[in-house]
């Protein structure tokens, strides 16, 4: 399993994310997580405000983050060779910041259904 991860800074992270993590009581001490691929600047110097995983084949999954600069960007994690991928990016225009987008399809080529909720800027 994987977590995906994305910062202020606009940085997207992927770490690894093992079952037996999830089930540690939150009063334990704290694990370190070693950092298995990150992609600098997805969405410039503007803050990730969303990461949502889209689709998961047996070589990859399929991730679209939103962020403060009005952008969906479309990535590929690659489980075999264990890397962040990027594919493709969309920016609305009419949205200064994307808080999170709904996505009504499996695949980035199929946008019918897809909806954004954002902010505009003044």
């Amino acid at each position: 399993q994987i977590l995906i991860t994305g910062d202020k800074k606009g940085n997207i992270a992927a770490f690894p994310f093992h079952k037996t993590l999830a089930a540690h009581d939150s009063s334990e001490a704290q694990q370190k997580i070693p950092l298995r691929d990150r992609f600098k600047g997805a969405h410039g110097i503007s803050s990730v405000t969303s990461v949502e995983i889209i689709t998961s084949a047996s070589d990859h999954i399929e991730i679209h983050t939103t962020g403060g600069d009005g952008c969906i960007c479309f990535f590929k994690y690659g489980r075999n060779v264990k890397n962040v991928e990027f594919v493709g990016m969309r920016q609305l225009k009419e949205l200064g910041t994307i808080q999170s987008i709904y996505a009504n399809h499996t695949s980035v080529n199929q946008l019918v259904g897809t909806y954004a909720i954002g902010f505009t800027s003044a």
